[in-house]
């Protein structure tokens, strides 16, 4: 069973080409002979052996998303230092911080001397 259609999400292509394999082992599984489920009782060391198993199989999985999630924060904590650093030199280069304050007063005493030192040459209306 092939799926023909041009569906948007590969997970959902791999799934209905794997539906005759997949769907048996989603059905549930038949009652006994008469009706009712076998009910065996499970010895000691099976119940222990199950109770052991079902605890390694979540102590593990419990186990493998800390190790993930810690991986994951060190690695955030490592590229925010970084950008910490870089928002640090980029703050310091944009404002250029000096011991100086400057005021409108000084601007405007520099832009006066500015003003006084410019040299008018032929191009600037200078007609001689």
């Amino acid at each position: 069973m092939t799926a023909s259609w041009n569906l948007p999400f590969k997970p959902l292509k791999k799934a209905l080409k794997l539906s005759p394999v997949l769907l048996p082992l989603l059905t549930p599984l038949p009652a006994s002979a008469n009706g009712v489920y076998d009910n065996r009782e499970l010895t000691p060391s099976q119940s222990y052996a199950s109770t052991a198993t079902t605890a390694l199989g979540f102590g593990s999985a419990a186990f493998l998303v800390k190790r993930s999630c810690d991986r994951e924060n060190r690695e955030e904590r490592k590229r925010v230092v970084g950008e910490v650093e870089n928002f640090k030199r980029l703050k310091a280069e944009f404002f250029n911080v000096t011991a100086e304050v400057e005021s409108d007063d000084d601007f405007m005493e520099g832009l006066r001397a500015a003003r006084e030192n410019v040299t008018l040459g032929k191009d600037d209306g200078e007609e001689e």
